[in-house]
């Protein structure tokens, strides 16, 4: 069929964003990885290789989400998405924690509220972050090792930066572009905004953000269901393929290792930065970050959930626990421990406090050399790069070409709603009159279908 846009990505965004155009009323190509979909499970449960979180802000009182909520993207609209469109569930969950010795407290990066500081540090550390705020002014630019020093100072840099940054991302993260610090969880925080909390003045900060967490247990059943709505949408035509090749020389088509697919109307683009590479005929490829995750299943009554706990302290190998999945025993928890590369999973959980002394936890399994797009300053380049070398396709782009520093599906999720609205607002402005046909707006089929079970495009969640 002759398409009114055409889609290019497996991710959760472009799922969303081909689906919400479909179900606007326009006719969608989509071109899909043919890879399938593989949830992970650990002893026959499905379980998150990280935190998969929805966090929702009050669009009244925080004025990025008045912006957002004018293209349909706030994050309040993700979460209705999930909830009618998708039909998943959602609990409220307890907002981000860290672990900071034998502190539990507040995340600075989520709340960006350094108050927690004069409980967490010694009267000689306070001293020292004291001093080295004085005449500090904001600059949030350069690296991020560069970036935290001049807006921090060494101590805080070297207590609540370096650790975690170094498991996460070993010896690269100090040449991170600040920008893209989002992918590592780094906070930076305005100096003048350190001073007054260390002096008393708790600052003024936006307003309270609410977490929430697919009531299954896993956000792979948010996949799920997404994937279903588009393969049963009648006016999304899929095209799979297995690898993108580049433009054909009128740079009207698409080519892969499955044939070539036209261009038609306005072009969303998600593939991950690995793929845009031979997209654009650069030969460059990607840097990853690798890491363990090992799952526990440990005594309801012995931890305190959250949507995650950072782990700051560098004398273990883990850097962040999240909680998703469901044990098989209802007074029991999932706890799911991101670690450094063969790192000690046990010792790590013991070290990080993160449990109540003496608390029964046992390990359930464990996923090596897990791998995720880095946020380095050479996949920066190759993506602006890229993007530069099709510029003349004018694409709307999401996921992480959308946002490298983007991390969580939330996001996503809402890159994939601003894309619909996007491609509405494009299509209207270039045939004003045009009559587009209606298409009846799609039920989530239940999980097993025989559909699922014979296309399932894989998903990249990060």
């Amino acid at each position: 069929m002759a398409a009114d846009l055409t889609v290019v990505g497996g991710n959760v965004a472009c799922l969303v964003a081909a689906q919400e155009a479909a179900t606007a009323g326009a006719r969608v190509k989509l071109m899909l990885p043919w890879r399938g979909l593989h949830p992970v499970t650990v002893t026959g449960r499905r379980v998150d290789t990280g935190p998969r979180f929805i966090a929702v802000r009050d669009a009244n009182e925080d004025p990025v989400e008045r912006v957002r909520a004018r293209s349909g993207a706030a994050t309040a609209d993700v979460k209705r998405y999930v909830e009618r469109t998708l039909g998943v569930a959602l609990d409220e969950v307890d907002g981000p924690k860290m672990m900071f010795r034998d502190h539990r407290a507040d995340d600075l990066f989520a709340t960006n509220d350094p108050s927690c500081l004069t409980a967490l540090l010694d009267s000689r550390e306070l001293v020292c972050v004291q001093d080295e705020l004085t005449h500090r002014t904001w600059r949030p630019t350069g690296t991020l090792e560069e970036a935290s020093l001049y807006n921090h100072g060494e101590t805080f840099t070297r207590l609540f930066v370096a650790p975690r940054a170094e498991k996460m991302y070993p010896n690269t993260w100090r040449l991170v572009d600040v920008r893209d610090r989002r992918r590592l969880q780094v906070p930076l925080i305005d100096p003048v905004v350190m001073r007054a909390a260390l002096h008393g003045c708790v600052p003024t900060l936006p307003t309270t953000t609410r977490y929430y967490y697919p009531a299954c247990g896993s956000f792979s059943g948010v996949a799920e269901r997404l994937y279903e709505l588009v393969l049963s949408n009648p006016a999304i035509e899929v095209h799979e393929y297995g690898a993108l090749r580049g433009l054909d020389s009128t740079r009207t088509r698409i080519e892969s290792d499955r044939g070539p697919q036209r261009i038609d109307g306005p072009l969303v683009l998600g593939v991950s930065p690995d793929e845009i590479a031979p997209l654009a005929r650069i030969g460059d490829v990607c840097d990853l970050m690798r890491f363990d995750v090992a799952w526990f299943e440990v005594d309801r009554e012995d931890v305190e959930p959250a949507a995650y706990v950072n782990l700051m302290d560098g004398e273990h190998d883990a850097f962040r626990a999240s909680f998703g999945g469901i044990a098989d025993d209802p007074s029991r928890v999932m706890v799911g421990l991101e670690l450094a590369a063969s790192g000690d999973a046990e010792g790590a959980l013991t070290a990080s406090r993160l449990l109540r002394a003496g608390a029964n936890a046992r390990r359930i399994g464990r996923l090596s050399s897990v791998a995720r797009i880095a946020p380095s300053a050479r996949n920066r380049r190759l993506v602006e790069w890229a993007q530069r070398r099709l510029a003349d396709l004018d694409p709307i782009y999401v996921g992480l070409l959308g946002d490298i520093g983007s991390s969580s599906v939330g996001e996503h999720l809402r890159h994939g709603l601003r894309a619909a609205h996007t491609v509405e607002d494009r299509l209207m402005s270039r045939t004003p009159d045009l009559d587009l046909p209606a298409v009846a707006s799609s039920t989530p089929i239940p999980l097993g279908s025989p559909r699922l079970e014979t296309h399932r495009p894989e998903t990249p969640l990060h």
